[in-house]
């Protein structure tokens, strides 16, 4: 499909850029991620050349390349991304769309996984802003909850996440409740979305040392995962990664270890052997086996 694309349109045109953006979305689902990244990186480059900077199509055509990293378990690489295109959709001159509040949230949702909270901060409240104005217009064309309520959602998961990592678990858990609650009413039921809030919930509790109830949330979020998006895939993983870390946090050292050193060869294969997501879960396999071998010398 795409080599027909390319020799009926050699040159930039508007016409095919959705299809080109398609293309890269679909080449990160189907796990290609190089090819994903390689092509999105094609298609931002001629999007600029034909449309320019100060350009809602540029900016839409890096936001699609940032999400070919981040899908990939890259976030280093997809936050210069993220920050480009919130930059070109602000150069366009409208302060207040989808794409801007999408870009804001997820600049800083790059920054909130890095551990810069208060860099992140600005950015999540800025999404915050420009969602309640969409909201406000009360035009179900505009309204974020009603025609982009993945984005919506995924902002308020992101807020819950902030202040589970600030320490604030009731406000975490009164959030990602909100999020969840939204995404039934937008929904009808859960769907894999509600892997998100289950997630930040079972983080909360394992962090509050109730292993337990945080088993509960942290299973139902990978039977979700699983079921929709298999095992290569970047939620799949860190739902097991969040699992493993929660038997760590209850003291089962040795099958934390297990579990992390299964999750590095898998993630080796699937992402990469130098991918952020690899290093972290082999960092974490390798710090048991130096507690463990120290223990037993």
């Amino acid at each position: 499909l795409m080599r027909n694309i390319m020799v009926r349109f050699p040159d930039p045109a508007p016409e095919t850029l959705p299809m080109y953006a398609g293309y890269v979305n679909c080449a990160w689902i189907a796990g290609d991620f190089e090819r994903s990244q390689s092509f999105g990186e094609h298609v931002y480059d001629f999007t600029k050349t034909l449309c320019g900077d100060a350009s809602f199509e540029t900016g839409r055509a890096a936001l699609v390349l940032a999400g070919a990293y981040h899908n990939a378990g890259d976030d280093i690489s997809s936050e210069p991304w993220y920050q480009k295109a919130m930059n070109h959709f602000l150069a366009a001159g409208d302060p207040v769309t989808a794409e801007l509040g999408q870009a804001c949230f997820k600049v800083g949702r790059c920054m909130m996984k890095r551990g810069a909270l208060e860099e992140a901060q600005p950015y999540l409240d800025k999404a915050v802003e420009v969602y309640d104005e969409l909201i406000a217009r009360g035009d179900p064309d505009e309204s974020i909850s009603t025609k982009y309520p993945s984005q919506y959602h995924d902002l308020i998961d992101t807020l819950a996440t902030l202040e589970r990592m600030k320490g604030n678990y009731e406000e975490a858990l009164r959030l990602a409740q909100k999020c969840y609650e939204g995404q039934l009413e937008s929904y009808g039921g859960e769907t894999v979305a509600s892997t998100y809030p289950f997630l930040c919930m079972g983080n909360c509790y394992s962090e509050m040392g109730e292993y337990d109830k945080a088993d509960d949330y942290l299973h139902r979020a990978l039977a979700l995962d699983e079921e929709h998006h298999g095992q290569k895939n970047l939620q799949t993983m860190q739902a097991r990664e969040a699992i493993a870390d929660n038997q760590l946090r209850r003291g089962d050292r040795e099958g934390a270890e297990a579990m992390y050193r299964e999750m590095a060869l898998d993630a080796e294969k699937y992402f990469g052997a130098e991918n952020p997501l690899t290093l972290r879960l082999r960092g974490k396999r390798m710090e048991l086996e130096k507690y463990h071998t120290a223990l037993c010398s």
